[in-house]
């Protein structure tokens, strides 16, 4: 049987842990907030008001680890495949993207309310979409109303919704209000995010840390999470080596907070590193060196401390979509996929800046096949068929199309991609012209598959008192 390597060796992990812990005590964080400082000087850190930092020390790491709780169990890494997918194939549905790719016009652009609506229901009406976010922004609204305004949207059109990124520290109240009318609390958050993302090198800018004042101010301080986003020869240092302290730096930073806040709060973090492009200045998250950077810190936290931070395979480099985008999502997702356990996404394209829903039809498909090649092996007598081999063999078959064995479990067994093009050769200007209206075929199938969606069943007395917070948000924050 194949047996999975790991990336890092023990010396590895001493030593990224070594050069994340010089890097807290002796360069310290960035937190743009004298109230968050107040929390991590109470907790021993050495603050310098002047410059916002908060210099770290090893004990306070050290009863910071001491207070987690790993969630889950360590990922088995002596398997070449992961079963941790699950029973049925799911996908979440949303990015955020600022650019909608519209195929037929061959162009991206923003995106309106109308098309907001449309890819709500699409990933509605898909079957293999579990949850179903906001896959673009609209350009029409406020920044400041946006995920307000997303969550109407989502109630109105979706049973599967769930959160939208929260822009603003005034937002959180509205949000929350939002979340207790539908019953949720500070346990059970749906629409409320309790988390932020740092800003690299080793900064929590002040949106970030106004979040989680009100967070504090409104009793959401359960759980939090940070994530991380840099840029090897950007905002980090060019090296893998070097990117990878700069992350377990800035998440023990985010942890170590959080546990000063709350010592019994529940934390976590996602990882999306990337890696410049000196040619074009520009960041590629889809690089070899990107993958190695997130795959060794999900490593390094699973092996040192028990715990698991979220990876993001959607993130790649392709504008458009088509071979590249299909190229570099099947990389990373078996990359990650192989190395610290399976992650599926759709329809994000440019660093997930663009959403294209006629790419999400290409990776449903594509993920349908990763995800059986993920679940690896089942060797049950059932499978293995050994009566079928000997029956077969014995009857003098030729074919074990013949069998009912074949004619009951192909449906199961085996994967039937809508897409890909398979069969025999016909001629070169038959298979030309297939393999170039591939996509075309693609976005066909989501404008079909919206003439059959349905709306949800809808609470509208509890919608309404949803919209009339909404209206409040509106008036309040934006006059």
């Amino acid at each position: 049987m194949f047996s999975q390597s790991l990336l890092l060796t023990d010396d590895d992990l001493q030593r990224i842990e070594d050069a994340a812990l010089r890097i807290l005590a002796e360069a310290g964080m960035r937190f743009e907030s004298e109230r968050l400082l107040d929390y991590l000087e109470a907790g021993g850190a050495r603050i310098d008001p002047a410059r916002y930092r908060a210099f770290l020390s090893e004990e306070m790491v050290d009863r910071t680890f001491e207070a987690l709780k790993p969630p889950t169990e360590e990922h088995d890494v002596s398997r070449l495949v992961s079963r941790e997918m699950g029973e049925e194939f799911s996908l979440d549905f949303g990015y955020e993207a600022f650019f909608l790719y519209d195929w037929p016009q061959k162009d991206r652009r923003r995106a309106d309310e109308s098309d907001i609506i449309e890819l709500i229901k699409l990933g509605d009406v898909i079957p293999e979409v579990g949850t179903v976010g906001l896959p673009v922004l609209n350009s029409r609204t406020d920044q400041r109303m946006e995920a307000l305004e997303a969550v109407a949207l989502l109630l109105r059109y979706t049973g599967k919704h769930r959160g939208a990124g929260i822009r603003t520290p005034a937002q959180v109240p509205y949000m929350i209000e939002i979340d207790q009318l539908l019953g949720h609390t500070a346990t059970n958050p749906h629409f409320v995010q309790t988390g932020r993302c740092m800003i690299s090198p080793l900064s929590f800018g002040a949106d970030a840390c106004g979040i989680f004042e009100a967070l504090i101010d409104n009793g959401y301080d359960k759980s939090f999470w940070v994530a991380t986003m840099p840029i090897a020869g950007g905002t980090s240092p060019v090296t893998a080596a070097g990117t990878v302290a700069v992350l377990v730096a800035e998440i023990i930073g985010g942890w170590v907070l959080a546990k000063c806040i709350n010592p019994e709060a529940v934390v976590e973090a996602s990882i999306i590193s990337g890696a410049m492009d000196m040619r074009r200045v520009s960041a590629s998250f889809a690089a070899p060196e990107a993958l190695l950077q997130d795959i060794a810190v999900a490593e390094f936290f699973r092996r040192r401390y028990g715990m698991k931070v979220g990876y993001e395979p959607g993130y790649i480099d392709a504008k458009v979509p088509g071979l590249q985008a299909a190229y570099e999502k099947t990389y990373k997702q078996m990359a990650l996929g192989l190395c610290l356990g399976p992650a599926l996404t759709v329809g994000g394209l440019e660093g997930c800046a663009t959403f294209s829903p006629t790419q999400a039809m290409l990776e449903i498909d594509l993920n349908q096949g990763l995800w059986r090649f993920f679940q690896g092996i089942d060797c049950s007598d059932e499978r293995l068929a050994t009566d079928e081999i000997i029956a077969a063999c014995n009857a003098d078959l030729k074919s074990f199309m013949q069998t009912d064995h074949t004619l009951d479990n192909y449906r199961e067994a085996l994967w039937d991609p809508e897409f890909l093009l398979r069969g025999p050769w016909t001629d070169g200007a038959t298979e030309w012209t297939q393999a170039n209206s591939l996509l075309d075929a693609a976005d066909e199938k989501w404008r079909e598959l919206l003439k059959h969606y349905t709306p949800p069943e809808v609470d509208e007395d509890q919608l309404r008192e949803v919209e009339a917070v909404i209206d409040r948000a509106r008036a309040e924050l934006c006059g």
